[in-house]
């Protein structure tokens, strides 16, 4: 019982060891911001072409909403997922944004998307549609979301960013 005990105190500690601290999900949330509203560039094309897009022409911000989150340029907030317009472009779109809204009800909760079946987003899941267009179902986006050249570590911090809802 007591070698039980102990293994689950070092197991416990070691799983609060590689926990983040709240500093690193702040750091996330500021770093995964700044690329959706497009002060952080990142290199983007659309599925069809083999050029870059201008860094203006790939923020996040452009057409999707995600909430409190402001364009760089505007004064009023993105509308948030409560009102959002279900009939266009999918579940969660904004009636101000081409792309669904982002935050943690349209990613994790079950929803149909694109015509199949229910799914939600993990964040091995958002980096897949980031890269590849692929949806958690298997679905493929629209070519005129870009193909975006992330890595784990600006993946992980955009879903960071989208499921905190700051």
């Amino acid at each position: 019982m007591l070698a039980l005990a102990g293994g689950l105190g070092k197991l416990l500690l070691l799983a609060w060891l590689l926990a983040p601290s709240q500093g690193q999900a702040n750091d996330a949330v500021r770093a995964g911001r700044a690329m959706f509203l497009g002060e952080t560039a990142l290199l983007a094309r659309l599925a069809t072409q083999q050029q870059a897009l201008a860094a203006t022409a790939s923020r996040c911000i452009n057409c999707h909403s995600a909430p409190g989150l402001r364009p760089a340029t505007g004064t009023a907030p993105v509308p948030s997922a409560s009102t959002s317009n279900s009939t266009r472009n999918g579940a969660g779109a904004s009636p101000a944004s081409y792309g669904p809204a982002l935050n943690s009800a349209a990613l994790l909760q079950p929803q149909a998307r694109r015509g199949g079946p229910p799914s939600r987003y993990d964040a091995a899941s958002l980096c897949r549609v980031l890269r590849d267009g692929v949806d958690p179902a298997g679905v493929m986006l629209n070519p005129a979301m870009p193909r975006y050249g992330v890595d784990d570590v600006q993946c992980r911090q955009l879903w960071t960013l989208l499921t905190s809802d700051l």
